[in-house]
C-alpha cells in the first residue's frame, strides 16, 4: 500500500510540474493514478508524451511539442500570432515556406521523405553540410550549434535542438535580429505586409528574380515554387486563421441564414452582404476617372462572382502592376467582368484560369496588389470591349430589385467629371 501511494503522489507531482512548466490547463489520461499511467497529457485537443511536453519547456520556456505536420502547422500559427508578433497573414506566409521546405517536421533532412527522422544527433554524427529542421537552415549545423550572441554560450543543447518549439523560437528571435544569424530584414519586410502573397515572397525572398525581398529562405530557384508555397499559405488561413475552407466555401454561398454571398437572381454582390447594408454609398459613388466602382473593403474580405462565367485570367496583374492578384471572368455575351488587387486571386480552389465559376462563389479575397494607393476592390465591366458603369447593378443586387440588362448599362455618369475621360 505505501508503495502504490508513493507511486500515486509521484504522479500527481508529475501533474502538478506539468502545469506549473506550462502555465496551461493540461488533462491527464481518465487511467488510475499509479506508476506509469501518466505517459500522456492533453494539449488543448493534442494527446502528447509526457516527455515532449518536458522537452518543449527547455528553451525560453517554450512549449510546443513535436507532432504530426498537422499539429505542428496549428502550434507555429499560434506561436508566431501571439500579441506582439505577427498578424495572421504574414503568419501564414511563414507556414507556406515551411511546408515547401521540411513538411512543417523539425527533424527533417534536406532530400529525405518525410517519414524519416533524422535528430539532430545523427545530423551532426553525419557530418552532413544538408538543410535540416523546419526552414530547412544550410548546413543545419549553423542551428544546431548556434550561440547566443549575447553570453556567446550554446543558444540550445543538441537535444534542444531537435524540438519543434525551440526552433519556431529561434526563428522568430532572428527574424527580431537577436541571433547569430539574425535575420532581420526579412522580418522587418515581413511584417509591413497585408498581402498574403507579399508575405510568402518577403519571407522566401525574391531579389533573383527582380523583386524587391531579400528574405528569410532564399531558395536558389525564386520563382519555381512560389505558387505552391502560396497554395500551402492560403492552407494555413483556411485551417488556423480567418480564410473559409472549401466546403465553407460552398455551404454559405447561398444566401441563407449563415450566407456571406447575396444573391438576387443570378446575380450575388461581389462582397458580404453586411457591408451594402453598412456602406450602400460605398457601391453607388463614382470612379475616380472611368466607369468602375472602387468598394473600400479592408483586406482579406471574401470576393464573390457578380455573375457566372470562365475564368480567363487570373492572377490578372502582378504585385505592383494592373489589377494585381485580380480576377477576370467571361461571363458570354461579351460582357467581362474585372476584379482588380486580391491577395490570392488564382489560386483559390475551384477559381483559377480555366475554371468556370457559378455567381457567389468565392475568386478571391481583398487587398491592395497592382495599381492600388490602399485596400479595397475593384471592380468594372466591360460590354464588348467599353467600360460600362456597374453602380445600378450593385445596388439592384443589394437592394434585391429588378436587375438592369447589362448591355443597357450606362457609360458615362459614374466617375468624376473633372477627371473624366
Amino acid at each position: 500500500m505505501k508503495n502504490k501511494c508513493s507511486n500515486r503522489l509521484k504522479s500527481i507531482l508529475a501533474i502538478l510540474s506539468v502545469l506549473l512548466i506550462l502555465g496551461n490547463v493540461v488533462v491527464a489520461t481518465a487511467e488510475p493514478l499509479d506508476g506509469d499511467a501518466l505517459d500522456m497529457v492533453l494539449i488543448g485537443s493534442v494527446w502528447y508524451e509526457k516527455n515532449q511536453v518536458l522537452l518543449g519547456c527547455l528553451a525560453g520556456g517554450v512549449n510546443i511539442p513535436n507532432g504530426s505536420s498537422e499539429q505542428n502547422g496549428k502550434a507555429i500559427f499560434d506561436y508566431l500570432t501571439e500579441p506582439g508578433r505577427l498578424t495572421p497573414v504574414q503568419a501564414a506566409g511563414i507556414i507556406g515556406n515551411m511546408v515547401v521546405e521540411s513538411g512543417l517536421l523539425p527533424q527533417r533532412k534536406q532530400n529525405t521523405p518525410a517519414s524519416q527522422i533524422t535528430t539532430a544527433e545523427q545530423y551532426l554524427e553525419s557530418g552532413s553540410t544538408a538543410g535540416w529542421g523546419l526552414v530547412q537552415w544550410t548546413p543545419g549545423v549553423k542551428f544546431i550549434s548556434s550561440v547566443n550572441p549575447e553570453t556567446k554560450t550554446a543558444a540550445h543543447t543538441v537535444a534542444e535542438a531537435n524540438n519543434l518549439g525551440v526552433q519556431i523560437a529561434f526563428v522568430w528571435s532572428q527574424l527580431e535580429g537577436k541571433t547569430s544569424i539574425p535575420e532581420k530584414q526579412a522580418g522587418d519586410d515581413l511584417k509591413q505586409q497585408v498581402d498574403l502573397r507579399e508575405a510568402v515572397l518577403a519571407f522566401q525572398g525574391n531579389k533573383k528574380t527582380g523583386g524587391k525581398y531579400v528574405g528569410y529562405e532564399r531558395p536558389a530557384d525564386q520563382s519555381g515554387s512560389v505558387s505552391a508555397r502560396l497554395s500551402y499559405a492560403i492552407d494555413a488561413m483556411k485551417k488556423y486563421g480567418s480564410f473559409p475552407s472549401s466546403d465553407q466555401a460552398s455551404a454559405v454561398s447561398c444566401g441563407d441564414g449563415g450566407s456571406s454571398s447575396f444573391l438576387n437572381g443570378n446575380y450575388s454582390l461581389p462582397v458580404d452582404k453586411k457591408w451594402f447594408d453598412q456602406h450602400p454609398e460605398w457601391f453607388s459613388k463614382p470612379h475616380h476617372d472611368y466607369p468602375a466602382a472602387d468598394i473600400p473593403v479592408p483586406p482579406g474580405q471574401k470576393v464573390y462572382a457578380v455573375a457566372g462565367g470562365k475564368i480567363t485570367s487570373a492572377p490578372a496583374g502582378t504585385a505592383t502592376e494592373g489589377l494585381g492578384y485580380g480576377v477576370i471572368i467571361d461571363v458570354g455575351g461579351g460582357v467581362v467582368m474585372q476584379y482588380g488587387h486580391g491577395s490570392d486571386g488564382g489560386s483559390v480552389p475551384g477559381a483559377k484560369k480555366g475554371d468556370t465559376v457559378e455567381a457567389g462563389q468565392l475568386i478571391m479575397h481583398s487587398a491592395s496588389t497592382g495599381n492600388s494607393t490602399g485596400p479595397h476592390l475593384h471592380f468594372a465591366i466591360k460590354t464588348n470591349g467599353k467600360v460600362v458603369c456597374p453602380q445600378n447593378l450593385l445596388m439592384a443586387i443589394g437592394k434585391s430589385t429588378n436587375v438592369p440588362d447589362i448591355k443597357q448599362l450606362p457609360t458615362i455618369g459614374c466617375s468624376y467629371p473633372w477627371r473624366g475621360r
